[in-house]
């Protein structure tokens, strides 16, 4: 499964993979770039090769046309697979880039669906730089081994504490009962419990405040990055996700490690800083 992140804030976008063939620059002209996941089925660098020989994209002033623009151009790709049966990741596509007023990036996660005949674009999350949204974090891949250092907890963690609080609640009921049983109060008591619902109390909503907080903690800390400290963090955050998987896995042989790393400006567009193509 392909391990890929970018961070982006005002300076820019940095991204970073494991596998060969994930980063793809799709204008010579425009800051435009995707990432996929090249484990997956889908025929990536054959759909990029035909938007290519399709010609350039043309200038788009908002980022989000360059997306539509995207998914004109592959509306009629002849998939040999079916996309109905691919998970989000297996399909994801995360678009990169700047429309031409946007002075800071935008970073959208998408996935390839299929509908009425056609290749569409199904947009899962939109991240656009603004003075009120500084940085963002984006992934293709399970970096739950890392969550604890993004998100502030694991969702295992998460789910456990979630069942545990409703085990507290649920003792505390009984213990409520059992205080007003065969009293003039235990009518009372039993039509709030039965109107109460633990789910709406907050406790999932709870869990996921607390991930929020610490992504936020971790984006104000990046929105005084420079382009090059973005680049040192995607490549340290991949090659640790990638460790941690093959250590907690128990795989044989030595573990993988960084093998793209790219990044977009709006002065250069895409620029590479690792490749194996390109032998850098």
């Amino acid at each position: 499964m392909t391990s890929f992140i970018a961070l982006a804030n005002s300076a820019g976008i940095a991204c970073s993979s494991d596998t060969d063939h994930t980063i793809f620059q799709l204008s010579k002209t425009e800051p435009l770039a995707i990432a996929v996941n090249s484990s997956s089925p889908i025929p990536w660098d054959d759909i990029v090769d035909s938007i290519k020989s399709n010609g350039s994209f043309a200038s788009k002033e908002n980022f989000t046309e360059y997306i539509k623009a995207f998914e004109s151009m592959i509306a009629d790709y002849k998939f040999k697979i079916d996309l109905k049966k691919l998970s989000d990741d297996e399909a994801a596509v995360v678009f990169m880039g700047y429309g031409n007023s946007d002075i800071f990036p935008t970073v959208c996660k998408a996935r390839l669906v299929f509908e009425n005949d056609c290749c569409k674009i199904a947009i899962l999350s939109t991240e656009q730089i603004t003075h009120d949204n500084q940085a963002s974090i984006t992934t293709i891949g399970n970096f739950e081994n890392l969550a604890t250092i993004l998100y502030g907890s694991t969702k295992e963690t998460d789910a456990f504490l979630i069942k545990k609080q409703e085990e507290a609640y649920n003792k505390f009921k009984k213990r409520v009962f059992e205080k007003f049983r065969d009293t003039d109060a235990e009518k009372s008591m039993t039509k709030r419990f039965n109107e109460f619902d633990v789910n709406d109390a907050g406790i999932q909503y709870i869990s996921e405040t607390r991930r929020q907080y610490m992504e936020d903690n971790i984006k104000i800390g990046m929105d005084s990055f420079s382009v090059e400290e973005l680049v040192y963090s995607v490549e340290k955050l991949v090659n640790a996700n990638v460790r941690l998987s093959h250590l907690l896995t128990n795989s044989q042989g030595l573990p993988g490690s960084t093998r793209e790393i790219a990044v977009v400006t709006r002065a250069e567009g895409l620029t590479w800083c690792l490749h194996s193509l390109y032998a850098l």
